[in-house]
């Protein structure tokens, strides 16, 4: 039985260092690679993290303090890249800078570190095949619970080491990517037992995953509604970006690569977020300009700019708004973000306003945005999202949910420069255009901007800080998939079963014992 605190750190015994840098190490390098990255990526990785992780907890009695800190270095690994915008643009030093991705390990080891204990307690309690059952399902809902807790960052979710390669991640439009952790799990558990049918099991399982894949992603598609858009990718320096005497600069040069080929054919542009560092709202010469583009090329524009609205005659909100322009020159609506990225778009504690202001010159102050429905043009419905947004599976199912046909993603991640974090970003975005058959118009200011399918096969893309424009047919879909039909279910029905397993088996104990 768990004895408070002294089951999970065992306080008496000395830390390993040896062991706590032989496991850093490894689990680090496994991390690392299983991942996207701008290296490069091998999804198997992430199944031998999971058998180490399973030997562990399985045979190694007194490992915890070691287990949870090589964790934290490892996730601390897989998103190094949130120093970067810490060091060159918030002023901070480098070193203090390194301290930023170590906390949010720190914190994100808690969910592994969590499964390693469940196993640990369970793995001589009950038989290993119902292990493998019930230890997957104890995953998925720490995803869960990971996607929620604190406004949420279901970032490093396990189906992302396979988004590279969408043969492999087919499945989810029935599953959701919680079922490739499902999966994950389930095999790296079954293959340590020492039974050879239930090595048999895991191996019939992972041929028939890899058969139903290869299967439903060369089903051929069937779209009857389609049109062309073009993607504009203006790579503006982010020192320049919101210096007023460059404003009129980015303008043209959005507008010059907009008109870079023939725009008869296209039924919409979109240009990415904040591509307008200004109020698009106001009656000015820059918003004047925008809007003579429009009427001359006689093109719809969904574009993101800031926004603001008066509650009274002193006060108002900011938002991060996407505006969705008419070939009149007219705003027919906007699309207010949702998901504000906590210490960039706001502070998620006010009496910590003044520390992270001396680092923090830049943390916005914005509000969570109302508007949220579908931007609605041409009789068809063009579902939001903006920056990070896109990694949530609740938040894309809630925009499918009201209609949407297409899923346009507008973001601006300058801020992590050529480190891993653009790529972990973009195949995010290609598991969400899986789960929901929807294809994902992904457009960025400084790459990687691309166009996805609804199979989430990226069929054009541009780059990381190159300036260019891409078009290409877009089908709009009106279908919702299985994993969309049955979300709720999908995320209530492990923590049911799991309350009912924990019920049964401390009440059997008690009424055993």
């Amino acid at each position: 039985m768990f004895t408070g605190l002294n089951f999970i750190f065992y306080p008496k015994n000395k830390l390993d260092w040896l062991l706590l840098f032989k496991l850093t190490v490894l689990f680090s390098i496994l991390f690392y690679f299983a991942y996207p990255n701008n290296y490069f990526n091998f999804p198997p990785f992430i199944i031998l993290f999971f058998l180490f992780l399973n030997y562990y907890a399985f045979k190694k009695k007194r490992c915890n303090k070691e287990i949870y800190l090589s964790l934290a270095f490892a996730y601390s690994t897989l998103l190094y890249w949130i120093y970067y915008p810490c060091y060159v643009y918030g002023n901070i030093p480098f070193l203090i800078s390194l301290i930023f991705p170590f906390f949010l390990g720190l914190y994100l080891a808690l969910y592994p570190f969590f499964y390693f204990l469940f196993l640990k307690f369970f793995f001589k309690e009950i038989n290993i095949l119902f292990l493998s059952l019930i230890a997957p399902l104890f995953w998925m809902s720490l995803e869960i619970i990971r996607e929620f807790l604190f406004s949420g960052f279901s970032w490093p979710e396990l189906a992302l080491c396979f988004s590279p390669y969408p043969f492999f991640i087919q499945i989810i439009k029935y599953t959701g990517s919680k079922g490739i952790s499902f999966l994950i799990i389930f095999l790296s558990i079954l293959s340590l037992s020492d039974k050879i049918y239930h090595k048999f099991i895991a191996c019939l399982c992972f041929l028939a995953f890899i058969f139903v894949n290869f299967y439903l992603f060369n089903l051929p598609n069937n779209f009857k509604n389609t049109k062309y858009i073009k993607m504009v990718q203006g790579n503006i320096e982010q020192d320049k970006k919101w210096d007023k005497k460059y404003q009129l600069e980015t303008i043209d040069k959005y507008v010059k690569l907009s008109r870079d080929d023939d725009l008869r054919k296209i039924d919409l542009i979109v240009w990415p977020e904040t591509a307008l560092p200004f109020y698009l709202q106001e009656v000015n010469e820059l918003s004047s300009r925008v809007k003579s583009f429009v009427k001359q090329e006689n093109v719809f524009l969904v574009v993101g700019a800031p926004g603001y609205r008066f509650v009274d005659l002193k006060k108002y909100y900011l938002y991060n708004r996407a505006y969705l322009l008419s070939p009149k020159g007219t705003i027919l609506d906007y699309y207010e973000k949702q998901k504000l990225v906590p210490f960039g778009e706001y502070l998620p504690f006010t009496f910590l306003s003044s520390w992270f202001s001396f680092f923090y010159d830049g943390v916005g102050d914005f509000a969570p945005g109302e508007r949220t429905a579908p931007l609605v043009f041409q009789n068809s419905q063009v579902g939001i999202l903006i920056c990070y947004e896109i990694i949530f599976s609740s938040l894309v199912e809630e925009r499918i949910g009201k209609g949407a046909e297409v899923i346009v993603n507008i973001s601006n991640d300058a801020w992590f420069g050529n480190t891993s974090g653009p790529y972990q970003h973009l195949y995010l975005s290609v598991l969400r255009a899986v789960e929901q058959n929807r294809a994902v118009v992904r457009c960025t200011n400084s790459g990687i901007s691309a166009f996805i399918s609804p199979k989430g096969k990226i069929t054009k893309k541009i780059g990381l800080f190159t300036s260019g424009a891409i078009s290409e047919k877009v089908p709009f879909i009106k279908e919702k998939t299985f994993f969309n039909k049955y979300f709720y279910y999908f995320y209530n029905l492990p923590f049911v079963i799991l309350i009912v397993f924990f019920c049964l088996f401390f009440g059997r104990r008690r009424f055993n014992a």
